[in-house]
């Protein structure tokens, strides 16, 4: 059984070591010698102990009576107070913390060694778990709110070995717990304040036991926008944001721009999208289970399924490259302008599976496009880029559209083996055929790929004019 622990708090060094040597050759162990009550308090916030000797008299910013009840009502640890003042107001001033002890200097080794022992014995006839249950459910309400730890509560059991309740930003503080694996993990700190988020995703995933649960928060950028928009002067808010915006937004995706970017600010504190979170999240391992937004932030509660990807290439930047397939099966890197936030393509698979499909053939709901995207994509300027494959001579510019092996499995035997001998292309028969709904998207590319069989250079000529005159004239838009 361990020993218990036992902090000693005065600002005489001489007691401080009487009072660490008569307890330590007791079988104590002493886990902290302070002069000051700050420091005990700093310390017990990454710490534990069962009891705290602690002087009265302490010539500080908090004296001992100050100091203890900080102690009780944060942790709940048991106080002996020790003090050379007999006064009788001194006295009840002390009873209002209710300590455990009380002893009257000078002390002798037996008398300390005495009211130590029973103060530890009398405590431990309280519940203590209950105690230790309560102070830790009012400590999360106090860093995420009532809503917040309501939204989690029924996943943790408050002073369990096999849970991990934290608050940090750092990736140190994860690997550095005790236990080699937990069940569930909460960290009270929003993501966006860690340095490197993928990194510190990846330590939680290494601390979670196979099927564990990661419970967090981010302040989306959405959400900051709204906080921005209102804190300031109608006018004034506007340019606040649009500096925010090109700040935290537009400079970091930036090449070379982006290193200057990160060495400033550490990478911390940084503005993210929820698609963002969310695809972070299930590249580094995870599967959603949970997420609300509550009051100002994106709370999340997701569980571990495998092992990151640590993907160093994961689309950050204005052109980005997407997984595709091309003649033959062949996998190609189809460039466009980026339209969605980063980390979207991590989520696919999850919007389809929540929303399924829209009628243009592409997933329903998409929260993963951007505003300016959604610009682009109403122009089809995001397209450009795929001149790039073309020069390549990994597409041409009238073809099926590149897609997805996920998307390319739901086709029908016949197009699908068709599609597969031809170069996918810039502009796909649906534009000229003004047929977007799924079911009509498919049927354009079965009459586009017959046509072409029989006419092969003619067909593309006359797709290709169609599409154009149907852009120019607002007939169909790409989003």
């Amino acid at each position: 059984m361990p020993s218990p622990k036992i902090i000693i708090v005065d600002d005489d060094n001489h007691i401080l070591q009487f009072f660490s040597e008569v307890l330590s050759n007791a079988g104590y162990d002493i886990v902290g010698k302070f002069y000051t009550g700050k420091e005990t308090i700093t310390f017990l916030e990454s710490n534990d102990a069962d009891l705290v000797l602690m002087d009265i008299g302490l010539k500080s910013e908090l004296n001992g009576i100050e100091s203890s009840k900080i102690i009780k009502e944060k942790y709940g640890i048991p106080i002996v107070f020790i003090t050379g003042n007999t006064s009788k107001d001194v006295y009840n001033e002390a009873k209002t913390v209710k300590p455990s002890g009380y002893i009257i200097k000078p002390v002798n080794s037996e008398d300390l060694k005495r009211t130590v022992d029973i103060s530890l014995n009398n405590f431990e006839k309280i519940p203590n778990r209950d105690i230790k249950k309560n102070l830790q459910i009012k400590n999360i309400v106090q860093e995420v709110g009532e809503r917040g730890y309501q939204f989690f509560a029924d996943y943790i059991s408050c002073y369990n070995k096999n849970n991990l309740v934290i608050s940090t930003t750092t990736r140190f503080n994860i690997i550095n717990q005790q236990e080699d694996q937990y069940k569930v993990i909460v960290n009270l700190k929003k993501i966006n304040s860690a340095q490197r988020i993928n990194k510190f995703l990846e330590a939680v995933n290494f601390k979670l036991a196979e099927g564990g649960i990661f419970i967090g928060h981010a302040e989306t950028k959405g959400l900051r926008k709204k906080m921005i928009l209102k804190k300031y002067p109608w006018g004034l808010n506007y340019i606040a944001y649009f500096m925010f915006f090109l700040l935290k937004r537009v400079w970091p995706k930036i090449p070379l721009l982006n290193q200057i970017y990160f060495y400033i600010t550490k990478g911390r504190n940084r503005a993210i999208s929820r698609a963002e979170v969310l695809g972070r999240l299930i590249s580094c391992g995870f599967e959603i289970i949970k997420e609300e937004f509550i009051d100002a932030n994106l709370h999340f509660i997701v569980k571990k399924t495998r092992e990151p990807y640590f993907d160093m290439n994961a689309s950050y930047d204005l052109i980005f490259k997407m997984k595709r397939i091309g003649k033959n099966g062949k996998t190609i890197y189809v460039y466009k302008f980026r339209t969605m936030h980063p980390y979207s393509e991590y989520i696919q698979d999850y919007i389809l599976q929540k929303h399924g499909y829209a009628e243009n053939g592409k997933p329903a709901n998409d929260f993963r496009l951007t505003t300016w995207g959604r610009f682009m994509r109403r122009y089809w300027l995001d397209e450009l880029p795929q001149l790039i494959n073309v020069f390549k001579g990994e597409m041409k510019l009238v073809g099926v559209r590149p897609i997805s092996q996920r998307f390319l499995d739901e086709y029908p035997e016949d197009v699908r083996q068709m599609r597969l001998k031809y170069k996918p292309g810039c502009v796909p028969p649906y534009v000229a055929l003004l047929k977007q709904d799924v079911a009509e998207y498919i049927e354009s590319e079965r009459t586009y790929l017959l046509e072409k069989q029989k006419k092969p250079y003619t067909t593309d000529l006359k797709y290709f004019f169609k599409a154009i005159y149907n852009i120019i004239t607002n007939k169909i838009r790409s989003a």
